[in-house]
């Protein structure tokens, strides 16, 4: 009873140290870019000695990719609960933009990460899958919540691919400008992605 107590009790630990070690990545990816940055940056974030984090991640790479993967699974985590809260079409799209441009999900600190990676992608081939991949069910998502909301307004719903690749587009870009220190605002990121969705969906 104690064993297992205690191999779970370790694992547990095994895990949220894990966490820790990708969590601090993150902060020093979000600092310092992917190039700056190094293991031993992050054994420092995460406050951990070089060697238990050497042998955790054997290499700078895996640590990154994984790094990766987890900030992707936290984002689809909150759009997928977004994506499906609200009584109508309408509502559950507009909860994924407002969400798309809240404090969770766009901190200076989490843009700049995503900035990063997405520089990265044309010579990293890790990368380049999971991007691949998240774009693919991004837009899934955002194709079938068009469609429910042309359905909605009695609109034509083969628009709706064409309408969540410019949706999609148009946030990613919003993104891009708001990483570039403080050339936009979350708020006018939001009023900008709802004002398009009123014109071509709403």
């Amino acid at each position: 009873m104690n064993d297992d107590g205690s191999k779970i009790k370790t694992r547990k630990s095994l895990e949220m140290r894990q966490q820790e070690v990708i969590d601090a990545a993150l902060r020093a990816i979000g600092r310092n870019g992917l190039s700056r940055t190094t293991l031993a940056d992050i054994a420092k974030e995460a406050g951990i000695g070089y060697g238990n984090l050497s042998f955790r991640f054997k290499k700078k790479e895996a640590l990154l990719v994984a790094a990766l993967q987890h900030l992707i699974d936290e984002y689809e985590v909150r759009i997928d609960s977004a994506a499906a809260t609200g009584e109508t079409a309408v509502e559950r799209l507009d909860n994924l933009l407002a969400l798309s441009f809240s404090r969770a999900l766009t901190t200076k600190n989490k843009l700049a990460v995503w900035a990063a990676f997405w520089s990265e992608c044309h010579t990293q081939a890790a990368y380049r899958k999971l991007f691949g991949q998240f774009r693919i069910r991004e837009a899934e998502r955002m194709t079938s919540l068009c469609r429910q909301v042309l359905l909605e307004k009695g609109g034509a719903s083969e628009d709706a691919e064409a309408i969540a690749v410019g949706i999609n587009a148009l946030i990613e870009g919003l993104w891009s400008s708001m990483a570039r220190g403080g050339f936009l605002e979350r708020e006018e990121g939001l009023a900008i992605a709802r004002k398009f969705a009123n014109r071509v969906i709403f």
